[in-house]
């Protein structure tokens, strides 16, 4: 935040100062939400040509999800923060998430294919390879039907059959209703002990995750659109949708100056 000059100098200082190749790193969302843990494998760079985020260091990622963490085992208020002494604190980090992540690479070469989609729904072979087809070029598709009827069922297996797996860890499913609003999907500011913080949506952080998985494809899925306001929950989004729109960089509603958001080529919804 702008008011905390000090702060901010200090953590670009040990980013730049602290940190070395070979440093594993945990990205978090707050305190309680763990997003990756990475090894550190470069040098501290600053890129003058990028409008934003020009403090760089390579990361190679080991896990990437959201894991959310007991409410007795949180990390420290500092963006960046050395708990290289707390070993206990880090191990029941690691135990959470390399306990999911391993459950889902266990799923994550399980072959999944057109003939394992057409074997498990009940659209019929040709509507369901017209859908993949669709789907591959315009990025977006909408089913629709009566409820009960297995949309969302066949929905991940939609996302699977593209994949060629059964690859959950690039799948994501949400509800919408009617108080589901932008904040909650792309990004707003939510109270805190010091005031109120921007904190991104499941979507925006959804897009983060893709883009920095570019050579794989991802899919969200949305259960009951129709419930949302959905001019109202997308916003300046709905534009960035279209295929044609993918990569094309706007400034969000409570973005700050020079800050711009696409929503990368390999996200399908």
């Amino acid at each position: 935040p702008k008011q905390e000059p000090i702060n901010n100098s200090k953590c670009l200082f040990e980013f730049a100062h602290s940190i070395s190749v070979g440093d594993y790193i945990f990205a978090r969302d707050g305190r309680s939400i763990v997003l990756g843990v990475g090894k550190v494998t470069s040098n501290y760079v600053w890129d003058k040509a990028r409008k934003s985020h020009s403090h760089i260091r390579k990361v190679e990622w080991i896990h990437l999800g959201s894991w959310s963490l007991p409410e007795n085992e949180l990390f420290g208020v500092k963006t960046l923060t050395n708990i290289s002494k707390y070993t206990e604190f880090i191990q029941k980090v690691l135990e959470i998430v390399e306990n999911r992540s391993s459950s889902i690479k266990k799923r994550e070469y399980e072959i999944y294919n057109i003939e394992n989609l057409k074997s498990e729904s009940f659209i019929p072979d040709e509507t369901l390879s017209e859908i993949l087809s669709v789907l591959k070029v315009k990025k977006n598709i909408v089913l629709q039907g009566p409820p009960g009827v297995g949309k969302t069922f066949v929905a991940k297996r939609l996302a699977y059959a593209q994949m060629g797996k059964r690859d959950e860890g690039r799948v994501e499913l949400v509800q919408f209703h009617p108080s589901f609003s932008y904040e909650d999907f792309i990004q707003g500011y939510r109270p805190s002990e010091k005031g109120f913080n921007r904190k991104d949506g499941v979507f925006l952080n959804f897009c983060k995750r893709a883009a920095q998985n570019a050579d794989q494809d991802f899919f969200f899925i949305i259960d009951e659109i129709n419930r949302g306001n959905s001019s109202k929950i997308f916003g300046e989004m709905l534009m960035l949708l279209e295929a044609d729109k993918r990569g094309l960089a706007v400034s969000l509603t409570y973005a700050e100056r020079n800050e711009t958001f696409a929503i990368p080529p390999n996200v399908y919804l």
